[in-house]
């Protein structure tokens, strides 16, 4: 997760040719591209700097596929 100036950045990195979004992620892209709301959740999103519990909007979501 990165924070640029339209706000927000999630960029998932997969790599081989059946690497496959987990369902949390791909619905997580999918609030993404549709401009809805997620909620942090736990120590990871909290070591990220967000407060867990509280919705943020995340407007680019990204997979890089290697």
């Amino acid at each position: 997760m990165t924070e640029n100036e339209d706000g927000l950045k999630v960029r998932e990195a997969k790599k081989g040719a059946t690497a496959k979004l987990s369902a949390p992620q791909a619905e997580m892209q999918q609030t993404a591209e549709t401009g809805g709301t997620v909620i942090p959740r736990g120590a990871n999103a909290k070591a990220a700097g967000l407060k867990p519990g509280e919705p943020i909007k995340i407007p680019q979501h990204e997979v890089d596929h290697h």
